[in-house]
C-alpha cells in the first residue's frame, strides 16, 4: 500500500500511512442524512401544526352567520327612521377614541354575559375596527337567539373611509 492509497479505519478515511486524515471523516455523511431527516420531520411537524391550527380556528360552515350591511346602507337606515341598534365590540379605550354615534359599547368577549343589554326590535349591527372581533360578538348574539344580526362590512375603518360621522371625545 502506498502513501497515496486511501483506506477507511474506524470510520475515518486516512492515507496509506494511517497517520493523517486527508479527506475527512466518513461519518458526517450519516450525520448530514440524519440532520436532513430531522429537518424534514421538523418541517412536516410545523406544517401539520399550522394545518391543525387553521382547522381549529376555522368557522363552522354550518354555523349561522350575520348578514352584511354596508356603511352607506346603515347610515341611510339610521337617517330614514327606526334603525337597528349599533353595537361596538371594541375595548372601552378604543370606543372612547371614536365611535359611531349612539353605538352601545360591549367588548366582544363580554357580549354573551351582557346579552340582556342588547335589546332592539329592529336588529343589531355589530362592528369593531375591521371585522374579526365583530364576528365573535355576532356569534354570541346568534347563539342567544337574536335573529336580526348584521355585520358592518369593513368595520369602523370602512365607515370612516366612507366619510361618515364618528363621535370623538372633546
Amino acid at each position: 500500500m502506498s502513501q497515496h492509497d486511501l483506506v477507511i479505519r474506524n470510520g475515518t478515511i486516512v492515507d496509506g500511512s494511517g497517520n493523517a486524515p486527508t479527506v475527512g471523516d466518513a461519518r458526517p455523511r450519516k450525520r448530514k442524512r440524519k440532520r436532513r431527516g430531522k429537518r424534514r420531520l421538523h418541517s412536516v411537524a410545523i406544517v401539520l401544526a399550522a394545518l391543525l391550527l387553521a382547522v381549529a380556528c376555522a368557522e363552522d360552515p354550518e354555523a349561522a352567520q350575520a348578514s352584511e350591511i354596508s356603511p352607506a346602507a346603515l347610515h341611510a337606515a339610521r337617517e330614514a327612521g327606526p334603525a337597528p341598534l349599533v353595537l361596538d365590540v371594541r375595548s372601552p379605550g378604543e370606543y372612547a377614541s371614536g365611535h359611531i354615534k349612539g353605538a352601545l359599547n360591549i367588548p366582544y368577549d363580554q357580549v354573551a354575559q351582557r346579552i340582556t343589554e342588547v335589546v332592539s326590535p329592529n336588529g343589531v349591527v355589530v362592528y369593531c375596527m375591521i371585522g374579526p372581533r365583530a364576528r365573535r360578538g355576532e356569534a354570541a348574539l346568534l347563539a342567544a337567539g337574536h335573529t336580526k344580526v348584521f355585520h358592518l362590512e369593513g368595520g369602523l375603518a370602512a365607515w370612516q373611509a366612507a366619510g361618515l360621522p364618528v363621535t370623538r371625545p372633546r
